[in-house]
């Protein structure tokens, strides 16, 4: 079994929490931006998935890069890793971004559901989404 060097991880750590301090940063900036314009309201929560999903799309691509470079065969995703722990995240995502723009929504209709309408939790759902995009895929040897 071969070794990371410490600098791939040390290289993947900063650009994980580059991404992460940048978003922050930028959230900042239109947060202050709403304050003044109140034209940024969506913009902040479309940017939160965004970012949110990129960094766990950068957490489940980590473990891409071992068998990419050694192993033979062609790629191919993980159908039912990918809908049943993907499936729902993306549905609560694309369900909040109708709400966002005034689109009803069945998932957000009942009042039960109100709950989960907060940043925190549609900002999981899209580290999710994104780890779980980002770790279906893999290389299948029978097909070479």
């Amino acid at each position: 079994m071969k070794k990371t060097p410490i600098l791939k991880y040390l290289a993947f750590a900063l650009v994980l929490y580059g991404l992460f301090i940048g978003s922050q940063f930028l959230m900042e900036h239109l947060s202050e931006l709403n304050k003044s314009t109140y034209q940024w309201g969506r913009t902040i929560y479309v940017v939160m998935i965004f970012t949110s999903m990129l960094i766990g799309l950068l957490l489940g691509i980590e473990n891409l890069g071992r068998p990419a470079s050694n192993e033979k065969g062609s790629w191919k995703i993980n159908w039912q890793r990918f809908l049943i722990l993907g499936l729902p995240a993306l549905i609560i995502i694309i369900n909040f971004t109708l709400s966002l723009y005034g689109i009803p929504s069945l998932l957000f209709k009942f009042s039960k559901w109100y709950i989960f309408i907060k940043s925190e939790f549609i900002m999981m759902s899209s580290v999710i989404l994104g780890y779980i995009l980002g770790s279906s895929f893999y290389r299948d040897e029978s097909s070479h």
